[in-house]
């Protein structure tokens, strides 16, 4: 065509074009990682370090791995007690470990590493280890009247309880959230979530939290009341809080949230065994099939993609409700 070769511009150097490489390399790694959510990312370094280091032990090559050798760790790992999901994701780990080296074909597709690990499971059994202990609405009144409401601590751990169990999302999701994501209505509070476990993509949804029914335990006013008297207008809306009581400007931890719940529970005579930071999210759940909402108006809430583990919660709930040893006259 005329003129294509003053559209294309004159021809590149190596030395340019290899730069061009160099750069187009790096970004092609950048958005591989992130593929991966940050908590994916950093469980599969660690099972990584894990293996390497049980390898080194043991004197055996770890990348790539002969399939004995993952037969071998995961029999180890088995034997140890670990959780069958934990060796799942052990292999994962290694499975991907290989790819990216171009080690192929990954030593986990192996027939004997197949076979090892159905027969763990069918050994060992798949059924979860018991998970956090759900804190119903019952609970949770009790923890609210007992704050003290003395100190930045107490006002920001009341309203994070309170959001927290009405939000209803993973801990992640709650401590993620920066005051431009609260959108306050008439009706209650629009809560813009940018994105989430299952929202690696960033599409973005919006979660409603309508006003409550009673002033000590409404999420709207006590969520208003924290920005109002931290005085917070940007940034994250959780933080943490020094030695010395004064607000910062780093983002609360999902560990922060289980510390919240434990200093609301130290304060009362409930047992703080079990409750961990999705105490919260379950005790919704938990609360909500008591008073006997439906399961798709739950899901919507919590946004649980398995239904499965919605009903774990459900059935929890309503184990007592149309029971049929009740009907037999015991």
């Amino acid at each position: 065509m005329p003129g294509s070769a003053a559209i294309a511009g004159p021809p590149r150097g190596s030395a340019e074009l290899a730069l061009e490489r160099d750069r187009l390399v790096e970004a092609a790694r950048g958005y591989a990682e992130a593929s991966l959510a940050d908590a994916t990312r950093r469980a599969y370094r660690s099972d990584l370090e894990d293996f390497s280091l049980w390898c080194h032990q043991r004197q055996v090559a770890s990348l790539p791995a002969a399939p004995e050798t993952v037969c071998l760790y995961l029999t180890d790992l088995a034997q140890r007690g670990r959780a069958v999901s934990t060796l799942g994701r052990r292999l994962a780990a290694l499975k991907l470990a290989h790819r990216t080296g171009g080690h192929e074909p990954s030593p986990t597709e192996d027939v004997a590493v197949r076979q090892v690990m159905r027969g763990i499971r069918r050994t060992v059994g798949v059924a979860p280890r018991r998970q956090a202990a759900p804190l119903v609405i019952q609970q949770l009144r009790v923890l609210l009247a007992a704050n003290p409401d003395e100190s930045v601590q107490d006002l920001q751990d009341y309203a994070l309880l309170l959001l927290g169990f009405a939000f209803a999302g993973r801990a992640s999701d709650l401590v993620s959230l920066d005051v431009s994501d609260l959108e306050f209505t008439d009706r209650g509070l629009l809560v813009h979530l940018r994105g989430s476990k299952t929202d690696q993509e960033k599409a973005g949804e919006v979660i409603a939290v309508p006003t409550g029914q009673h002033q000590e335990t409404d999420p709207i006013l006590a969520v208003r009341r924290w920005l109002s008297l931290s005085a917070l207008t940007a940034g994250p809306v959780w933080r943490g809080v020094n030695r010395w009581g004064n607000l910062s400007s780093e983002r609360l931890s999902t560990r922060g949230v289980t510390r919240a719940i434990r200093r609301a529970v130290a304060r009362t005579k409930m047992d703080p065994e079990h409750l961990s930071s999705h105490s919260l999210r379950a005790g919704f759940a938990t609360s909500a099939a008591a008073a006997g909402a439906s399961e798709r108006s739950i899901a919507a809430q919590t946004r649980h993609r398995s239904m499965a583990t919605l009903r774990r919660y459900i059935r929890l709930a309503t184990a007592f409700d149309e029971n049929a040893v009740s009907k037999v006259g015991l």
